[in-house]
């Protein structure tokens, strides 16, 4: 799980957006590329609560075109949060909803009902995933929202690095 530490005078999507390029920065070495992206709840018109990554902070890493265009087409969705209307939830909402995380190591076997944006991956040529809620270090009750990592390579043994530190950097007195 992503824990966020709340400090003085740092917004949370600063804090986000440095730890996405820090965690950007691991992944330099995957062949394929790495999109990583950050989901948060919104109200939506009709009042529920919905998972959005529009102009929220995200990173490509190696070769991107096609997760660049992935990452177009996510923006345009919004996950339900809502355990009552399982249809709407995906991946992301399912991960908020619960706060357990997702991963799947090739989502082009699943179905829509499953993983909604299913044929978008097939165009884009996303493979493995994995969804991890993101809380505030000193409250797990309910996520701020959601982390996703994704890579066009089939099969990924993904790393355990999801322990970002997204508190703000304290100056050193030494």
């Amino acid at each position: 799980m992503v824990a966020t530490k709340m400090g003085p005078g740092v917004p949370l999507k600063e804090r986000l957006n440095k730890a996405l390029l820090e965690f950007s920065g691991k992944l330099a070495g995957v062949r394929s590329g790495a999109l990583v992206q950050v989901w948060m709840p919104e109200q939506s018109a009709d009042g529920t609560v919905v998972l959005s990554a529009q102009g929220l902070p995200f990173a490509i890493a190696g070769v991107g075109d096609l997760l660049a265009l992935f990452r177009c087409v996510s923006v345009r969705y919004r996950f339900s949060t809502d355990p009552e209307k399982p249809a709407l939830m995906g991946a992301v909402g399912r991960v908020y909803a619960t706060h357990e995380p997702e991963m799947c190591r090739d989502v082009q076997q699943y179905s829509k009902q499953v993983y909604l944006r299913a044929s978008e991956a097939q165009r884009c040529r996303v493979h493995s995933t994995v969804v991890v809620p993101i809380f505030e270090q000193d409250c797990q009750d309910k996520p701020l929202g959601v982390f996703e990592l994704v890579q066009s390579e089939k099969d990924v043994a993904f790393p355990a690095l999801f322990m970002l530190d997204t508190s703000p950097s304290q100056g050193s007195t030494a």
